[in-house]
């Protein structure tokens, strides 16, 4: 593993400092934060000079050049002892999670910079909550939409918590009852519910908006907190915003009773933003919704729906942020499968994302989806890491923040950090599949056959038509050297989504490892066919031309992926298809000139 990969990046160095800052030992010791800022710069740059005890007494504490005698004066020493003692009790409490740790050796100032074990992360208690779309009490629309926008940006304002499993549960159970409540909080394994009502109230001429919200305990149903509220329609959210710290102040409570991981907010704006103009209508809510669920599907189906409806709502709505980024996800969705050409595509899912931050600065799920372009088109990992880790510092229980942290860390060879990414996406989102389809990539990419193929055995199980694990399974049989078992899967793939390029794909590697050469061209001509007409990866004809044992070529395909911006290229350095590759004198230049130098073996 090269050096630059060990090496913590600066983008990860300041999002550790930056949540340094925010806790409560450091939040108002500026003095501190400044000091270790300071050691960690000189300390990266190795400039030792500016972590003498004089140069720290006059750059950080702003003493005389020409009293300053550190013999005398000893409030380097004595802040430096500070700031250890304050260090050590950071990660011990608020910093457990942390991904580097800081540490001050006594007797010196260079600052130790390591990397921390995150795999217990997942497994460590949390409070859990689900909360309930808010019932209308009435059939007005407008009331229906004040629900729905109200029950969306409670759930939103949870997933910025720390040390709280957040799950958008959908509509409440009928009655509720007892055992209704117990059934459902089963299903969705969480520890309480958040149940409520909106409802219109005063006068009809001058009428304004009651809002009641409960928390229960979901086993036995306990009330745990409750809280009325009427506000006029247009300051509802703002309302909102008392009620919602109250739940938080009470699963507070609750978790450090039970020792639970502290629960706290992240992010700098209020904990609700808002929703501009009014908030959507139902209709808009109701598409909004349809299209998250057919991309949960990961067909591509799928994500034409949803990128047919997201883009429907963002026309309908051009200040609502999150249409925007749900038509980022469901465009990148089919760039991904190569149902779509990946430059006009891509460009499009970076403006509406872009368009999200510019109306939302602190929405994470936008922040992701940039971290995903710039990572996977751009290939600028500094940048790509640095909203990937906003993504994380504005939504901490925001599954999608970890699993697209995990994503691109997967690709870069990080894969025990990549490993405890998607622990944590799995545990914040348990049902999600395409986290676990992931997962049994990073095995793939460890050459770990036999894990890979129990995780994706599994999710096939009870996902039989599921598409990525699918190419995935059949890709795990080529590499394991099961060829005829992966010539028959993408037989298979083929029959069952012809309009797809990856079974073509498979099946020309499957037939030039069999020693099926003429079989190989043959598929190799016509996936050719398919990337003239611009819905094939040139990605993969790399992969055939590697499993025909023609280098040359396979370079070749591979310098047209990286110069056509192809969304498969950031899989290269990682790839088990490109290991014959790796030794070949062009292959690290390649990754060199096109943003992955850092991937390079020798």
């Amino acid at each position: 593993m090269s050096r630059d990969i060990d090496r913590p990046s600066p983008a990860l160095v300041e999002a550790e400092l930056v949540l340094i800052a925010a806790s409560a030992g450091f939040r108002r010791s500026a003095r501190h934060v400044r000091f270790l800022r300071h050691l960690v710069a000189a300390t990266l740059s190795g400039d030792v000079a500016r972590l003498r005890e004089m140069a720290l007494g006059l750059e950080v504490f702003l003493r005389n050049p020409s009293r300053f005698d550190p013999r005398r004066d000893t409030i380097v020493r004595v802040e430096a002892r500070r700031l250890r003692q304050k260090l050590q009790a950071y990660y011990a409490e608020e910093g457990q999670d942390a991904r580097l740790e800081f540490a001050l050796p006594v007797g010196g100032y260079l600052v130790d910079i390591k990397r921390r074990d995150r795999s217990s992360a997942a497994t460590r208690p949390r409070s859990s909550v689900a909360v309930f779309e808010l019932l209308a009490l009435g059939a007005d629309a407008h009331l229906v939409a004040a629900a729905a926008g109200l029950s969306a940006e409670l759930a939103g304002a949870l997933a910025r918590l720390n040390g709280l499993r957040v799950v958008a549960a959908g509509a409440a159970p009928a009655g509720p009852s007892v055992a209704e409540l117990k059934r459902a909080s089963r299903g969705l394994n969480v520890a309480s519910i958040v149940l409520g009502t909106v409802a219109r109230h005063g006068p009809p001429d001058d009428p304004k908006l009651g809002i009641e919200l409960r928390l229960v305990h979901a086993e036995d149903g306990a009330l745990m907190w409750s809280r009325r509220a009427v506000f006029e329609p247009g300051l509802a959210l703002e309302g909102l915003e008392p009620l919602a710290r109250g739940i938080i102040s009470v699963l507070h409570r609750q978790a450090a009773l039970l020792q639970l991981q502290r629960i706290r907010l992240a992010g700098s704006r209020p904990l609700l933003p808002g929703l501009a103009n009014g908030g959507p209508t139902p209709a808009a809510l109701e598409r909004l919704s349809l299209a998250r669920v057919a991309m949960r599907s990961n067909s591509l189906d799928g994500y034409r729906k949803a990128t047919a409806m997201a883009e429907a709502v963002a026309l309908e709505l051009p200040s609502y942020a999150p249409a925007f980024v749900a038509l980022s996800q469901a465009l990148m969705g089919q760039v991904g499968m190569t149902a779509l050409p990946s430059e006009p595509s891509v460009e499009a899912a970076r403006r509406a994302a872009e368009r999200a931050l510019e109306l939302q600065p602190e929405l994470a799920d936008a922040h992701a989806q940039l971290g995903g372009i710039c990572h996977s088109f751009d290939r600028d990992w500094p940048l790509a890491e640095a909203h990937l880790l906003a993504a994380l510092r504005f939504a901490p229980a925001l599954p999608l923040a970890h699993a697209a942290y995990g994503f691109a860390l997967m690709m870069n060879r990080r894969f025990e950090e990549a490993h405890a990414a998607y622990a944590q996406a799995r545990e914040l989102d348990s049902i999600a599949l395409l986290y676990r389809a992931h997962e049994a990539l990073i095995s793939i990419y460890e050459h770990d056959w036999e894990r890979a193929a129990q995780g994706l055995d599994a999710l096939l199980e009870v996902a039989p038509d599921h598409l990525i694990a699918l190419a995935l399974r059949a890709a795990l049989h080529l590499y394991a050297g099961e060829w005829p078992q992966g010539q028959q899967a993408y037989v298979h793939i083929s029959e069952r989504f012809p309009k797809l390029s990856l079974g073509c794909c498979g099946l020309a590697q499957a037939h030039a490892l069999l020693g099926q050469r003429a079989q190989a061209v043959h598929e190799l001509a016509k996936l050719k066919a398919i990337f003239d007409a611009g819905y094939a990866s040139p990605y993969q004809i790399a992969m055939v031309h590697a499993r025909l044992d023609e280098p040359e070529q396979a370079l070749h395909w591979l310098a047209q992926s990286a110069r056509l911006h192809d969304y498969n290229f950031i899989c290269t350095g990682v790839d088990p298809a490109f290991d014959g590759l790796r030794d070949h004198p062009a292959f690290d230049a390649l990754l060199a000139s096109n943003g992955l130098g850092h991937m390079a073996r020798n």
